[in-house]
């Protein structure tokens, strides 16, 4: 749930230091703000002199003087460095007079109203933590600001001149990437797509088109790696096909089915020996390429005699 809290009381350390401040003339300087868990359900706010259990130091983002005496201090939370969760029941601002020790300024607690921030493991979105205090008639005031943080969109306005060429407002989607919006109302075009490769779009994505047409040029598009039948097919129609089988009976051919209907453009095949003694009833084969030449679905090899045993072969064809 979203955390509330009461008002800020300033703290007896804060008037004194505002009292200071205006004696001295020296700047009042808002420094950081802390939160933690602790219950100061038997405390006295403007008694307090640090937090009671602080868990995390916020930076302090900005400080604007609100006039009136008073002063708005904003702060960002974010639990990336949160080893483990907690309630951030306390919220504490720190100041100090220029060259004096820093000092808990002004202090409230929330009690068991406030959300809960989980460890870093699972992550949250920042958290903008506003706190309005008392500044009196003090007019040296600042803020001592880290870089290590966010700002909001409100407070980078302020910052950079948003009707400007160098600011931009928004974002939309384009086909070919994003468009961004200038402040004075001129776009500046992002394009990360393509559909004209060449060496210049290296760092683009190409369309789904544009890498169909290069798998043309030779991309694997199917395959079927086993010793017993298989095959690897590009896109430009380039097929190999490979197989084991044998002759069968005393028959002195075979025919062999392709897993991959094509045209035929060589075909070999080798005697298959599984032991590595030489045998003297070793055989001879070869491609009868005039029964391929019009057949796309079978190859046939003829052998020097029947009853070979078995053998292996590759072709080389167009699909």
């Amino acid at each position: 749930m979203p955390s509330q809290y009461p008002q800020n009381v300033i703290t007896k350390q804060g008037l004194a230091m505002i009292a200071e401040s205006l004696a001295t003339k020296k700047n009042l300087i808002f420094t950081k703000v802390v939160v933690g868990d602790g219950d100061a359900s038997d405390r006295t706010f403007n008694d307090m002199e640090d937090v009671i259990s602080p868990k995390m130091n916020l930076p302090v983002t900005s400080g604007v003087d609100e006039g009136n005496g008073q002063y708005l201090i904003t702060a960002t939370l974010s639990n990336n460095n949160v080893n483990v969760g907690f309630f951030p029941r306390e919220v504490g601002l720190y100041a100090k007079v220029d060259g004096k020790t820093e000092q808990l300024y002004s202090y409230t607690n929330g009690g068991n109203n406030v959300g809960y921030v989980p460890d870093k493991t699972s992550p949250i979105d920042s958290e903008i933590y506003k706190i309005r205090t008392v500044i009196g008639n003090a007019k040296n005031v600042t803020v001592s600001l880290s870089d290590s943080t966010f700002v909001t969109r409100g407070e980078l306005n302020r910052c950079v001149l948003v009707g400007s060429n160098t600011y931009f407002k928004d974002v939309r989607k384009t086909d070919t990437g994003m468009l961004l919006v200038r402040g004075d109302d001129t776009n500046k075009p992002v394009d990360f797509i393509t559909s004209n490769y060449n060496d210049s779009d290296l760092k683009k994505i190409l369309t789904l088109g544009t890498l169909k047409g290069l798998l043309g040029q030779g991309g694997i598009v199917a395959s079927k790696f086993d010793a017993n039948g298989g095959y690897v097919k590009f896109a430009n129609g380039f097929i190999l096909q490979w197989g084991l089988t044998w002759f069968e009976n005393v028959s002195t051919f075979k025919d062999v089915t392709m897993p991959i209907s094509c045209s035929v453009l060589v075909a070999l095949a080798s005697d298959d020996i599984a032991n590595t003694e030489t045998r003297g009833d070793d055989f001879y084969i070869s491609w009868n390429s005039g029964f391929s030449k019009n057949n796309k679905t079978t190859l046939r090899f003829l052998v020097n005699r029947g009853n070979a045993g078995s053998f292996t072969w590759i072709c080389v064809g167009k699909a």
